[in-house]
């Protein structure tokens, strides 16, 4: 009987340890799998705003190139105001503008959009390194706003000289602005601000994607204790029902005979009434199986104490065999 009741309780000991497992590996894996998708959330924002910097700083490029040649050109004052706010802004000197800046300097240029200081001054290499940019990115910027410098000053010198220059000196300022020489000084600082944009795509971009593999084993691992939880759950139900020994027919049975009124019902009223006696019956069945259990669980105490008592009284009985010997 020992044995038996031994089997019986490594037939629900081990599934229950089973499942306990399983539910303590599916809590890790969730757990870890939050922790990786915030982190991946974080590389996703991290590379937008990079981009956006980068985007920003192709654009001023841009606009600075334009302006310069607008002034030279028209003699508009107004492209020379604008020219000299954005070197400002970008070198730290003005507040930043809300919102996307390139959006901002368009209305600038074209709607006459008031200026917009509402942010704090900080400089395009600040903000790089607060939104996660790498040594090697922080190079690319540098060598950007060297070759920028150099080109600004270009630009400005041109501009200048435009202020008093004849209107028969114009064309050859205009020239200046279009030559082969400023061509390859805009290059200068082209180049840079691509190679800044394709790094901080590929480093992003491989960040993410080891990020994305890592979730993906994580819910695998979260798929597979999911079915040993279940797989426990079920070898469970079957050791409780080796102890009882009632096999899946027998015990349908005893329940549909402990159901009142499952019988001579019919159309959907009868059927939720023969649901509801089945339910019943069910609780009563599994208040039967309880009430059996718990004996059991008695009877295996009350022979673990007998069992103790043997052990404890065995010094005695061998003291008196030695004794009698």
């Amino acid at each position: 009987m020992g044995k038996a009741y031994l089997w019986n309780d490594r037939a629900i000991f081990l599934p229950l340890l089973l499942t306990a497992l399983a539910a303590f590996v599916f809590s890790g894996c969730i757990a870890w799998r939050t922790v990786q998708a915030d982190a991946l959330r974080t590389a996703i924002e991290q590379r937008h705003a990079l981009m956006l910097l980068a985007t920003e700083l192709r654009h001023s490029s841009d606009a600075l190139t334009r302006w310069s040649r607008a002034y030279v050109v028209t003699g508009e004052p107004g492209y020379q105001v604008l020219y000299t706010e954005l070197v400002e802004v970008r070198n730290g000197l003005r507040g930043r503008p809300s919102g996307l800046a390139p959006t901002y300097w368009n209305l600038r240029e074209f709607a006459g959009a008031p200026r917009d200081e509402s942010q704090p001054a900080r400089t395009l290499a600040r903000l790089l390194a607060e939104a996660g940019a790498n040594p090697e990115e922080l190079e690319f910027l540098e060598a950007a706003r060297v070759a920028s410098e150099q080109l600004a000053a270009l630009e400005r010198a041109i501009m200048a000289e435009r202020q008093q220059a004849p209107s028969e000196h114009i064309p050859s300022l205009v020239k200046q602005l279009f030559d082969a020489n400023y061509i390859g000084e805009k290059s200068r600082v082209m180049t840079p601000i691509e190679e800044l944009t394709a790094h901080v795509l590929m480093r992003t971009q491989s960040k993410k994607d080891a990020l994305s593999q890592t979730i993906l084993e994580a819910d695998i691992l979260i798929g597979i204790a999911l079915v040993l939880m279940f797989a426990g759950l079920g070898l469970t139900w079957f050791g409780f029902r080796r102890i009882t020994g009632d096999s899946f027919a027998t015990l349908v049975e005893r329940i549909r005979a402990l159901a009142p009124g499952t019988n001579g019902h019919a159309g959907p009223a009868g059927e939720a009434v023969s649901l509801a006696s089945l339910l019943q019956g069910i609780s009563r069945e599994l208040d039967l199986r309880s009430s059996s259990i718990r004996k059991l669980i008695e009877d295996l105490r009350t022979e673990r104490l007998h069992l103790q008592q043997l052990i404890a009284q065995a010094p005695v009985a061998l003291a008196l065999f030695d004794r009698d010997m």
